[in-house]
């Protein structure tokens, strides 16, 4: 009895089919010609089993059946143009003056060759502000035709930080669709967070600074003064007038940078260092002092000429001449203009010689 038929292979049916047979007492390898090749997975049809097994006999030709049952389908793979899109943003809300991180990760899912993938941006009113060159070749802005080719199994990542929009408020946004290869698939982004805004207390106190101290005492508070207020997250604008203790008083206001101003009377005049910006943060209030100087009519200067120290200056240009000095008597800051003396003819200056030269 020999060994089992070894090295069978499969041709094409108009072809014959080559069994080489080893023997089992010489080892000696006998090729023999077998009918055509059929595909699917051949079984013997006496044991139903995958081994064919050959008894040869000395001057005898030793036949075999091969049966053959159909084999597995495999068919062509479908080119599948798939992504799968996974947004996440770092925090669940933010303060309107906060910062917003994002991050998107883009995977091929699909089935194929490589094929491109791009960002197409829904502008919302809620959408963050953002630099949108972070995108990289996912939004190719500055070249259309390139951009993001991906592999099947091949994803990426890019990390988006940017801030709410202040006028908006309460939501932060972003939206917009990924889309994937040239047949229009595309799957939507859509991430959005809560925003909340702190708020804070402003008392606005004008006040006349009578004895010039730098500092509000009382019965210097002046009422009736037009004041406005305007700024914080979002932008807030403020008018009204002072009370009878010289305060304006807001509440519930958003925190952020201000600016104060006070339309006072012609009385009175504003500091030359005053400033007129504060910071209100959403823990409390703040009270922002506000001190005019003393009245109009009260402001006082004096101007001293000293003979020993005056100078006398010719100005070629106008041919006038200043002198004199100045003090100040007053703590009031005042200013004086210097007007320049008539210019006198030679005449006038030498009537001796005049009237010399004339005779």
């Amino acid at each position: 009895m020999g060994a089992p038929a070894l090295g069978a292979r499969n041709h094409d049916h108009h072809d014959h089919h080559t069994v080489r047979v080893t023997d089992g007492d010489t080892r000696r390898d006998h090729d023999d010609r077998a009918a055509g090749g059929v595909l699917g997975e051949y079984r013997d049809q006496a044991t139903g089993d995958g081994w064919f097994t050959v008894d040869v006999v000395a001057d005898t030709t030793a036949r075999v059946v091969f049966a053959v049952v159909p084999g597995p389908e495999v068919a062509e793979p479908v080119e599948v143009d798939r992504v799968e899109v996974t947004a996440s943003s770092d925090r669940a809300a933010y303060d309107i003056a906060g910062l917003v991180t994002a991050r998107v990760k883009v995977a091929d899912t699909g089935v194929g060759p490589r094929v491109p993938v791009r960002f197409a941006p829904d502008w919302v009113p809620s959408t963050m502000i953002y630099d949108y060159t972070r995108w990289g070749p996912l939004y190719p802005t500055s070249n259309p035709t390139g951009g993001l080719y991906l592999w099947a199994g091949e994803s990426y990542e890019v990390t988006l930080v940017g801030e709410p929009r202040p006028w908006v408020g309460d939501l932060v946004s972003l939206k917009g669709r990924i889309t994937v290869g040239t047949r229009g698939e595309s799957v939507p982004l859509d991430l959005s967070a809560a925003v909340s805004q702190a708020v804070g207390d402003v008392a606005v106190l004008v006040y006349g600074d009578v004895n010039a101290n730098g500092a509000f005492d009382p019965g210097e508070a002046l009422p009736d003064q037009a004041v406005t207020v305007e700024g914080g997250l979002p932008t807030t604008l403020h008018r009204g007038d002072t009370d009878a203790a010289g305060r304006y008083r807001i509440e519930d206001t958003p925190a952020g940078n201000y600016r104060v101003r006070v339309w006072h009377s012609s009385r009175w005049a504003l500091p030359i260092d005053f400033y007129d910006r504060f910071t209100l943060t959403g823990d409390g209030g703040t009270t922002v002092e506000v001190g005019l100087v003393r009245p109009e009519d009260a402001l006082t200067a004096v101007i001293a000429w000293d003979k020993l120290l005056a100078r006398t200056v010719a100005l070629p240009s106008d041919g006038c001449a200043r002198t004199g000095t100045a003090t100040r008597s007053s703590p009031a800051r005042s200013r004086s203009r210097w007007w320049p003396r008539p210019r006198r003819s030679w005449r006038s200056a030498h009537p001796g010689r005049a009237s010399a030269a004339s005779t």
